[in-house]
């Protein structure tokens, strides 16, 4: 059983990698935009 066990946690684990990876990635990529937009904005300020 410990074996069975084992194998479903890592099962598990991979699953929420997967499905962490795009999500932080889009999150990420999202940030990015953000603080161009940003450095875009106080430029046209004059800051």
């Amino acid at each position: 059983m410990g074996g069975l066990l084992l194998h479903s946690m890592n099962y598990l684990i991979i699953k929420v990698i997967i499905l962490l990876v795009p999500v932080s990635v889009i999150h990420y990529s999202c940030h990015i935009k953000e603080k161009r937009h940003e450095e875009k904005t106080d430029k046209s300020k004059g800051y």
